[in-house]
């Protein structure tokens, strides 16, 4: 008998995995390309940069916009001193990149700042603002040196003197203050607390909430705040928070994914005089 020889071919039968299949077999954390490109620019420590990843990753990475967050978690996941952690903290707080809510037994409620333009880096720079400043191609006067008096040297024409420049003044840095503090500021710079060009309100629209329910929202945030002593750098910031979140579990979602008043929100509309 004769026997007969089979080539098999391994690489074919070595099984391909697709790369989509690949992909869902791990986890991403989906943030925002302005502030990874801010991130990339920003004046922040290691140690405040590696603090605010952290956060990211335990609200955006959970499709969240805030989190209940111990500090003691914090420190874990980042191997830091606990020490360490709270002074980020207030950095990162202090520069707009977090805002910082309610407290509970679990932890501190803390939420990402993903709207760049409200940040308030050390340098005084924002992170849209930072830009390459063109190299300047005049010779410095300390290495000019004198030219002779020959004939073409005095025919050459005189350039015109260089007029500085005005140096922009440094943003006022944002100082916490009370809510009652902060209503009586915007009045007297003529401003409306919440501007109609807020990204509040197309949060609310993209989340199908109602401006009836916005708007009572406000009434209740503003009241609840008006006579405490709850401070704040960014009010507008932490009314974003509150809407984000639902502070006051005022409204709900049926089946059919409409927004409609709870016990509490027709409790606050009753009080505020908003309807349904």
């Amino acid at each position: 008998m004769s026997s007969v020889v089979r080539l098999v071919d391994y690489r074919a039968a070595k099984a391909v995995v697709p790369v989509e299949e690949t992909r869902i077999q791990h986890s991403f954390v989906a943030i925002p390309t302005a502030v990874e490109d801010a991130l990339l620019r920003s004046p922040l420590s290691k140690q405040q940069e590696r603090v605010f990843r952290a956060i990211l990753r335990k609200t955006v990475g959970y499709n969240k916009a805030s989190d209940f967050i111990a500090t003691t978690q914090l420190a874990e996941m980042v191997a830091m001193d606990e020490g360490d952690v709270r002074r980020a903290l207030m950095t990162l707080e202090s520069m707009g990149l977090i805002v910082r809510g309610q407290r509970r037994a679990i932890g501190t409620e803390i939420a990402p700042n993903l709207d760049i333009s409200g940040w308030n880096l050390v340098r005084g720079e924002s992170p849209r603002s930072i830009q390459k400043s063109p190299r300047s191609c005049e010779i410095p006067t300390s290495i000019r040196g004198e030219f002779p008096p020959t004939i073409d040297n005095s025919k050459r024409q005189e350039e015109p003197p260089v007029v500085p420049q005005a140096k922009k003044s440094p943003r006022a840095k944002r100082t916490e203050q009370t809510m009652r503090a902060w209503l009586e500021t915007t009045k007297a710079a003529g401003e409306t607390p919440i501007p109609e060009g807020d990204s509040v309100f197309q949060y609310a629209e993209q989340a199908g909430i109602p401006r009836d329910f916005l708007r009572l929202c406000w009434c209740e945030f503003r009241d609840r705040h008006s006579d405490g002593v709850k401070t704040y750098k960014d009010w507008r910031a932490a009314f974003r928070l509150c809407v984000r979140a639902d502070w006051y579990r005022l409204w709900a979602e049926n089946q059919q994914g409409e927004k409609y008043l709870t016990t509490a929100g027709k409790q606050a509309a009753a009080v505020h005089g908003v309807g349904e």
